[in-house]
């Protein structure tokens, strides 16, 4: 692929890939084809139509303004991009859930580099296990509360990118993927529901030999909780 896109306006954000092609294949980025190179631009959004006005969507420019702008320097984290609209804890409702937003972070291996960017719209609340415990977003439930409080399916996900400057195949990305998933389990009360559609994307840039996939599976899982638990902070809900 020749860019990630995590954006929000549930399927209608879907739009802003298109101006991340457009971005990329002014610039001769993309799949060599006899008629002109085709950018590949792997796409995931989240539902937050609920936050705002619902007709306010990400577009095509856009996402060709988020190409434009870029860079390898800090990411804005919180409520921009993806983050705009987020939110967690959606057992109490639409209008109970809680801000959350974009956030990012990295660790060291060596020479090589694991970092995620993460957002968290999720059913469940957020905490921070590794801490003092604390629910940055949510509470704790019973069972029987819980049954009766689901949003309705497909309105909530968690997204996260993850990249590394290791050396790997795409079948070590895809068999990292699932470290990303127990990121998300680590900090999120209750993950993975039935309501919830969580994506994680693992990219590689091939800089640094890899120091094997155990323990990039163990960073790839660090980092996507802290990200997610980091943009919960930024987005104003702790």
């Amino acid at each position: 692929s020749h860019a990630l896109l995590l954006t929000g306006g549930s399927a209608f954000g879907l739009a802003a890939a298109d101006g991340v092609m457009r971005w990329l294949e002014a610039r001769g980025h993309g799949q060599p084809t006899p008629f002109g190179p085709v950018p590949i631009v792997p796409a995931a959004v989240l539902y937050d139509l609920g936050v705002g006005s619902s007709q306010v969507r990400p577009d095509a420019g856009a996402g060709e303004h988020a190409a434009e702008v870029a860079s390898d320097g800090p990411v804005l984290t919180g409520r921009v991009g993806a983050g705009t609209g987020a939110t967690a804890f959606k057992l109490d409702g639409f209008d109970r859930a809680v801000p959350t937003g974009i956030g990012t972070a990295a660790v060291r291996l060596g020479a090589v580099t694991v970092a995620a960017i993460a957002v968290s719209n999720a059913v469940g609340g957020l905490r921070d296990p590794d801490g003092d415990g604390a629910w940055l977003a949510g509470r704790d439930l019973p069972l029987d509360a819980v049954a009766d409080l689901f949003a309705p399916a497909g309105t909530a996900t968690s997204l996260v990118a993850v990249v590394t400057d290791a050396r790997l195949e795409k079948a070590a990305c895809r068999a990292l993927a699932p470290a990303g998933h127990v990121g998300i389990i680590h900090v999120t009360r209750p993950s993975h529901t039935a309501h919830d559609g969580d994506t994680v994307f693992v990219a590689a840039t091939g800089v640094h030999p890899s120091p094997g996939t155990a323990a990039l599976g163990v960073a790839v899982q660090r980092v996507v909780a802290a990200a997610l638990l980091q943009g919960v902070r930024a987005g104003g809900a702790a």
